[in-house]
């Protein structure tokens, strides 16, 4: 993959296609572009991106370096406020994924209460990340995660936001064991 987009030895994410409308699509990112930084922070991996993206400041400008037809560029891309992420159909630029694709997640602590008590949440756990949705086609669905889950630990590790996750997901290279809260239930729920 890396050659065909005439970025071999280059660590980065590709873009696999740009949502119309978006604050990306707005500032000319393009499918088949590679994202090598976002603001000051070089990403490495799809999850990264994702957490780098969902903890910087609505409204304010990033830069964003990328790879187009084998040359550097940057662009000025201006955030809107955060909505779930979505991990659907994201790769890095060597084609790898994780257990986690197909997941659209959530930052606990920005779910109000109401939505909390609709979605069974229990009022005592205060950090995690919420599973907004499952792609029915993905290995996470195969595993059992499902919509309204709340994972809180990662490969025995304490998850209290997306930037603990990415930062277990990408540490490993083994398949993934997630801690998960179902409603009063406490699961484990394998990642491959």
């Amino acid at each position: 993959i890396a050659r065909a987009f005439n970025s071999d030895g280059v660590t980065g994410v590709l873009v696999s296609g740009v949502q119309s409308g978006s604050p990306a699509s707005s500032a000319g990112v393009r499918a088949g572009d590679v994202v090598l930084s976002f603001g000051a922070e070089r990403v490495e991996s799809p999850s990264q991106l994702r957490n780098v993206v969902a903890l910087s400041a609505a409204g304010v400008a990033a830069r964003l370096e990328i790879l187009r037809d084998g040359r550097k560029k940057l662009i000025d891309v201006t955030l809107e406020k955060k909505s779930p992420i979505s991990l659907k159909n994201n790769h890095n630029i060597y084609g790898e994924s994780s257990g986690l694709q197909g997941l659209r997640l959530e930052d606990l602590r920005l779910v109000d209460g109401r939505e909390r008590r609709h979605l069974g949440v229990g009022v005592d756990i205060h950090d995690g990340v919420l599973v907004r949705s499952v792609d029915p086609a993905s290995a996470a669905s195969r595993a059992g995660l499902r919509a309204g889950d709340v994972i809180v630990e990662l490969n025995r590790h304490g998850i209290s936001n997306l930037k603990e996750l990415q930062k277990q997901a990408s540490a490993s290279s083994e398949a993934l064991i997630a801690r998960v809260i179902r409603g009063e239930a406490s699961l484990y729920v394998l990642l491959s």
